[in-house]
């Protein structure tokens, strides 16, 4: 069995700022160049949890050649909570191939619905 090469992506906020789409189709550009296996995006795909935000992150990683799996993050779950749409599980859920398995857990809190005051939580999971 070959090694997998695997990209790592955190905090994309898209929505935040145009540039912040641009880099990001700039990073799967290389990504594609660099023929990486699978790909990986944790916390904070969105800036403000809006289906619009998710929308264009999905348009941007459209043409990935590589696997994708994105887990969400505090700001995916503001405004229309993006987070339900990412995960069939709220909380956790496992991914298998057969090549690799990736156990997705969204550490967002149960209370957090506030832009400026918000973090991750695991005990209420538990």
């Amino acid at each position: 069995m070959s090694n997998r090469l695997i990209a790592h992506l955190s905090d994309l906020h898209i929505g935040c700022t145009p540039q912040h789409s641009i880099v990001a189709e700039k990073i799967c550009n290389q990504i594609n160049i660099l023929n990486i296996d699978e790909v990986i995006v944790t916390g904070d795909i969105t800036e403000h949890g809006r289906t619009s935000e998710l929308i264009e992150f999905k348009k941007i990683f459209q043409n990935l050649r590589a696997k994708l799996t994105i887990v969400p993050g505090n700001h995916d779950c503001l405004n229309d909570s993006v987070a339900k749409q990412m995960m069939d599980n709220p909380h956790a859920d496992l991914i298998q191939s057969v090549e690799l398995s990736i156990i997705r857990i969204n550490s967002t809190g149960w209370h957090n619905r506030f832009f400026f005051a918000s973090h991750g939580r695991l005990d209420k999971w538990i």
